[in-house]
């Protein structure tokens, strides 16, 4: 996945397996989450905020199983991980990066990464809702990084995404 932040596309995560978040996405019913089906069919949304509101949705729903699991997490992970300022999030083939000074594609920062380099005084200036969400995003990334099969872990992500999309509603 990669995020288009002012003329600059960077990365904003990676999908271990495409095919299975594909099959995921088709087996939705058909209208009821339509920025993520046309993310799935058009390989770019340029509207994140609410590609996102509607994948919690659907997650939460449709809670993936098995081997699907693991791509719609990871894709999670990248819409809910972007720039604030992103304009776009798509897939490689469709929003291809921008390469970096030695022309490479830059890494993706996870949203950890950004809570680090969060120094105090930003933190200060962020507005409490910026700081809400950031806490909650942290709460979502540990969950979906603890190892898969452990005590609570899924009760835990589906926790910190209802309080995301209730939060949201409330904003």
């Amino acid at each position: 996945m990669n995020q288009q932040v002012g003329r600059n596309v960077r990365a904003a995560g990676r999908i271990p397996d495409p095919l299975l978040l594909a099959a995921w996405v088709k087996s939705l019913p058909p209208g009821a989450y339509p920025r993520l089906a046309a993310l799935s069919m058009k390989g770019v949304s340029e509207e994140p905020a609410d590609l996102e509101a509607e994948l919690i949705e659907a997650f939460l729903a449709h809670e993936p199983a098995g081997e699907r699991r693991r791509p719609v997490e990871a894709l999670l992970l990248a819409v809910l991980g972007r720039d604030p300022d992103a304009a776009a999030l798509g897939f490689a083939d469709s929003l291809p990066l921008t390469a970096d000074g030695n022309g490479r594609p830059p890494a993706p920062a996870t949203i950890l990464d950004r809570a680090v380099q969060v120094g105090e005084r930003t933190w200060q200036e962020w507005p409490e809702a910026r700081r809400r969400r950031e806490y909650l995003l942290l709460e979502i990334f540990d969950a979906a990084l603890t190892e898969a099969g452990a005590a609570g872990r899924d009760e835990r992500l589906a926790a910190g995404l209802r309080l995301l999309a209730g939060y949201r509603k409330h904003a």
